[in-house]
């Protein structure tokens, strides 16, 4: 994430910039080494334009001592008494993704852009008390963010201040800090849910209504090339109309791919690449390498899936390396993907809040509800540890209910052997 100069100001020697209000200069200097960045923190700018020349003159030489990051503005540890924490984040965003994948980078770069910078950018970081954080978990709850979000942001804040932690910025930061977290939402499906979100595939009659809900009747047009009667243009397709009937079919395959995320629970981009190769339908095995933590993930597959694997490597196209593909042999888009489970949804009337990857989570429930232990779980989900696998293997309804009467039959068995023993002293 590069720094954002517009926060420094020109102070007439080229590759010296300043920042009144935080005090910080950004030096900026290419030599035979590379190009050479700093931030540290001067009382003046005056002060700062005379240490310049010095700076230059050593990355000129090729003996500049400061090790600095790629491209990137090096803080000075003794000097950050003042350093915002917008400021610290685009100095030390390498540093503090050193050991984090290409998701989890674009995710922290949303959060950070989108909640934490403009919270917290110009507080400084050593100022940023739990308080701080109470009430940023308040904002964002107020403003209607998803606690999943909400839980987002304060992972990664929480990130940097252990990182400022480490580095002798914020010292006082107990290794064990941590934030409360938001209650996460239900994400996955019941029961009733998953027979309704599939029926809804073959409901023809709710999505005609769906069309004539949502297309529009294009622009009426009254011209003498059509002898002055009322001629529609544009708009969208008819609920009735050929073009209808093309993209309920195209509409139905993808239920498919659906069935396919909810049995065997793999993230979306996973799911959309699946190839031929990873699937063995006499061993009733599926097993890929994940793209997101790298890890094999092995899921056995059911009858119902393995029947839907079946089906859709039987679809008529030229040539394809992949199992879910569209009537021109190409994976599936993100886009096409969301919008049929949107439609699914709304004529399975689920309202609530549930998205295209929650399946993943319906997936790790049902296990968990047929008393799968977490291990399992875990390698199925491609997970690197058990306590993410515990955030998705919730038991359902039915598996409660179970519960309930286990109890009841313990309870039960305890008050007979009570009667039969007082029984016995009388």
């Amino acid at each position: 994430m590069p720094i954002d100069t517009n926060d420094f100001k020109p102070t007439g020697l080229a590759g010296c910039r300043w920042n009144r209000r935080t005090r910080f200069a950004y030096f900026d200097v290419r030599g035979p080494k590379g190009r050479q960045r700093m931030l540290r923190a001067f009382e003046s700018v005056e002060e700062a334009k005379a240490a310049f020349p010095d700076f230059r003159a050593e990355v000129k030489s090729g003996s500049h001592g400061v090790t600095c990051l790629p491209d990137r503005p090096q803080i000075v540890a003794t000097e950050t008494a003042s350093v915002t924490i917008a400021e610290y984040v685009e100095a030390y965003w390498d540093s503090l993704h050193a050991s984090c994948g290409a998701t989890t980078i674009k995710t922290n770069g949303s959060s950070y852009r989108s909640h934490v910078k403009p919270f917290f950018g110009p507080k400084t970081i050593a100022a940023i008390t739990e308080a701080d954080c109470e009430d940023f978990a308040a904002s964002m709850k107020t403003n209607g963010k998803a606690p999943c979000t909400t839980n987002l942001a304060l992972r990664f804040l929480r990130k940097v201040l252990h990182h400022a932690r480490r580095r002798k910025v914020r010292p006082d930061v107990p290794e064990s800090f941590h934030f409360a977290k938001e209650d996460l939402l239900k994400l996955e499906m019941s029961d009733p849910e998953q027979i309704a979100f599939f029926a809804a595939f073959d409901d023809q009659e709710g999505f005609q209504r769906y069309l004539r809900e949502t297309q529009g009747g294009g622009k009426i047009v009254r011209s003498s090339h059509f002898g002055f009667k009322e001629r529609s243009f544009g708009g969208g397709l008819r609920p009735d109309g050929d073009a209808a009937k093309i993209y309920f079919q195209r509409y139905q395959r993808s239920r498919l791919i659906f069935t396919a995320a909810i049995d065997i629970g793999y993230r979306e981009t996973d799911l959309r690449l699946l190839k031929r190769t990873a699937v063995d339908l006499k061993k009733g095995l599926v097993t890929i390498i994940t793209k997101k933590t790298g890890k094999r993930a092995t899921v056995a597959l059911s009858d119902r899936c393995a029947a839907a694997i079946v089906t859709a490597m039987s679809h008529e196209v030229t040539s394809s390396e992949y199992v879910f593909v569209t009537d021109d042999g190409k994976p599936f888009s993100e886009s096409t993907l969301r919008r049929h489970f949107a439609i699914a949804k709304r004529l399975a009337g689920i309202t609530r809040r549930c998205r295209l990857n929650d399946l993943r989570h319906s997936f790790a429930s049902n296990l968990a509800s047929e008393g799968l232990s977490l291990l399992d779980i875990r390698d199925a989900l491609g997970h690197t540890t058990v306590r993410m696998s515990e955030r998705y293997a919730k038991p359902n309804e039915q598996s409660l209910e179970r519960m309930r009467e286990a109890l009841n039959r313990r309870v039960s068995g305890l008050t007979s052997d009570r009667r039969s023993v007082e029984r016995k002293v009388k």
